[in-house]
């Protein structure tokens, strides 16, 4: 994983497309520049690392949950600001995810057997049923403890309110966003 993230920073925040380069066609951030209206804004709600982003690979939950991907850093959006001037940008701790996460869980709990019993009518063997019930147990529960690691400050919520370049220049924000915490734990 730290190889991963080691590799060329640029191409890590690039890769918005699955080819891994950034095309006209493929930037995610110049298709919702053209959704907007003039004085329109965005409101992108991102699941982050603080500090290293790293490829979703190699790993159980790779296989499993997340087949091809980037979990990003922090500040990925602001390095990217051609179409789309980062207005305002903010930090959710990690650990109001993790309290989602415990909730998913005590709702699975309660619910396992149903569970179970909508995969087999799905046609999954009664094995198979409880083996996925069971991954995402084990799913739920290994997420609540890395959101909630060092009080939620290693994986984010990272919130940003993007605003089309033009306005953003006019009005002079999108400069310098103050990064700030949202919310304490």
């Amino acid at each position: 994983m730290i190889q991963n993230a080691l590799r060329s920073e640029h191409a890590a925040y690039a890769s918005f497309s699955a080819r891994g380069r950034r095309t006209d066609e493929d930037c995610l951030l110049r298709r919702i520049s053209t959704w907007l209206e003039d004085d329109g804004k965005a409101f992108i709600h991102v699941f982050s690392h603080r500090t290293l982003p790293y490829l979703f690979e190699g790993t159980w939950a790779a296989r499993r949950f997340f087949t091809a991907g980037l979990m990003p850093s922090h500040d990925p959006l602001p390095r990217f600001q051609e179409q789309m001037a980062v207005a305002d940008s903010w930090i959710v701790p990690g650990t109001h995810d993790a309290k989602t996460l415990r909730a998913r869980l005590a709702r699975l709990d309660a619910s396992a057997e149903h569970a179970v019993e909508l995969l087999m009518r799905d046609g999954r063997s009664p094995r198979e049923a409880r083996r996925l019930v069971a991954c995402w147990r084990l799913f739920l529960l290994s997420t609540d403890e890395i959101w909630s690691y060092c009080r939620g400050n290693r994986w984010l919520v990272s919130h940003y309110l993007l605003e089309p370049l033009a306005v953003g220049l006019l009005e002079g924000s999108g400069k310098n966003p103050d990064v700030r915490l949202m919310y304490s734990s």
